[in-house]
């Protein structure tokens, strides 16, 4: 994992692909500023040179919520980094992709069963230890590393491993302690030694070395914009823990690219997809466009939002951090992907979250799904409709026409059908139906 000098060519004249692109994103990120919908920044490099950069939206945010950081936490693409530390380790030898589980960690079920490479690539059957159905908001405090391991070793495995596919915060919580054991150094100091500092991302850093950082919060609109809670990074060490500049997430995203971190096999293997899942690499993800497969990164915390992709094509790196978000940021992604490539669209419509009339009084209620055993109660918070879940998860929905309203944050909508006291929930080309059984 020595850095090494590489040369890039540039594929058609920057200067002029670049002033295009930047004059169709800046059209988009004004629309959305306009309509009061994102905060963020964006960032676009052509080979090795930024050719876009741009924050957006901090004029709706109070001022005691804008600094003029450049630093955000960038969630899961944490897991990038995690995976990039573990495959160096193999090519180092300091580990297999066949080694098992149970050298470092027996004590989770079926550890014998498990490798190295399944953990990488989400086909170990983990479970996922952030989640919490009692207490959702569980991770807003910090805890201790003995406390995660034990909530891990007493998950049942999900599949048998190597059989199938499964997201797994858990999986890459033990990978970034086996990293620890290999080098009998904290994850942070790992991350500063092999990565930060060879390759010189001087903006950043792990949880333990956060500390005198100023970031950029997440934040929510609840009819204003304002600071929104988020789990704490030390519980997330080597998973979703790492705060960056979309810069150094782009320059990152380049030098993995571009072999100098790791070597161009171990790249390959790294991102070609898993075999029950293209969309899954090993700390990596699969973007399709164009009847083509392209190189992504993504994360999320509970307010702040992180995509990054690479088109080898045309040798583009592009980040997007959210972290005020009010229209998806996975759509938003693709807008300006579809700028940057000069893919033709037409803008998103938005419209206000108020509610229209007094026909708002026959929506209140609590409504209750029996296949699912989920409940969901709308009030009226102002001018607005506001969802709240058992969780206590709360949100103002978007109204879009008559009685139908959008899930901010999702490709959803909600239908209510007040003659016949029911509300409809369209997610994931399914039509859920809930019942009233509560007045308000």
């Amino acid at each position: 994992m020595k850095p090494i000098i590489y040369l890039l060519a540039f594929l058609f004249p920057l200067s002029l692909w670049a002033q295009d692109a930047k004059n169709r994103i800046d059209k988009l990120i004004d629309y959305i500023e306009v309509h009061n919908q994102s905060i963020g920044v964006i960032s676009v490099y052509k080979d090795s040179t930024e050719v876009y950069q741009r924050q957006f939206g901090s004029t709706a945010v109070p001022n005691s919520l804008v600094n003029k950081s450049n630093l955000y936490r960038i969630g899961s693409v944490t897991k990038a980094y995690t995976s990039t530390l573990i495959l160096g380790c193999v090519e180092d030898g300091k580990l297999m992709l066949t080694t098992r589980l149970s050298t470092y960690f027996p004590q989770v079920p079926g550890a014998e069963k498990i490798t190295i490479e399944n953990i990488l690539e989400h086909s170990a059957g983990l479970g996922d230890y952030v989640i919490d159905k009692k207490n959702y908001y569980w991770e807003a405090k910090p805890t201790s590393q003995k406390f995660i391991l034990e909530r891990i070793f007493k998950e049942p495995l999900a599949f048998e491993p190597g059989t199938a596919v499964k997201y797994s915060n858990s999986g890459y919580y033990l990978l970034a302690r086996i990293l620890e054991k290999i080098y009998k150094k904290e994850y942070h100091e790992i991350l500063k030694q092999e990565i930060c500092i060879p390759y010189k991302l001087h903006q950043t850093y792990s949880a333990k070395d956060i500390r005198g950082h100023v970031i950029n919060p997440s934040l929510e609109f609840n009819g204003k914009w304002r600071t929104k809670l988020d789990f704490s990074p030390k519980n997330n060490i080597g998973v979703g823990d790492i705060v960056a500049s979309p810069q150094d997430v782009n320059r990152f995203f380049r030098l993995l690219m571009s072999n100098r971190i790791l070597k161009r096999e171990t790249v390959a293997l790294m991102t070609k997809g898993s075999k029950f899942d293209n969309y899954f690499g090993m700390g990596t993800l699969n973007f399709p466009i164009h009847n083509r497969s392209i190189p992504e990164l993504g994360g999320d915390t509970w307010g702040t939002h992180t995509r990054a992709y690479f088109d080898p094509q045309y040798n583009i790196y592009y980040c997007i951090i959210v972290n005020g978000e009010r229209f998806p940021t996975s759509s938003l992604k693709n807008y300006v992907i579809k700028d940057l490539l000069n893919i033709p669209y037409e803008l998103p419509v938005f419209r206000t979250g108020v509610v229209i009339g007094p026909s708002a009084d026959r929506l209140v209620g609590t409504y209750y799904n029996e296949v699912k055993d989920f409940k969901i109660t709308f009030s009226k918070d102002g001018n607005y409709l506001r969802a709240t879940q058992p969780n206590r998860l709360t949100y103002l929905l978007d109204y879009k026409d008559k009685l139908i309203f959008e899930v901010p944050n999702e490709e959803a909508h909600i239908e209510f059908v007040p003659d016949e006291d029911k509300m409809i929930l369209h997610q994931n080309n399914e039509q859920i139906v809930f019942r009233k059984i509560l007045r308000r």
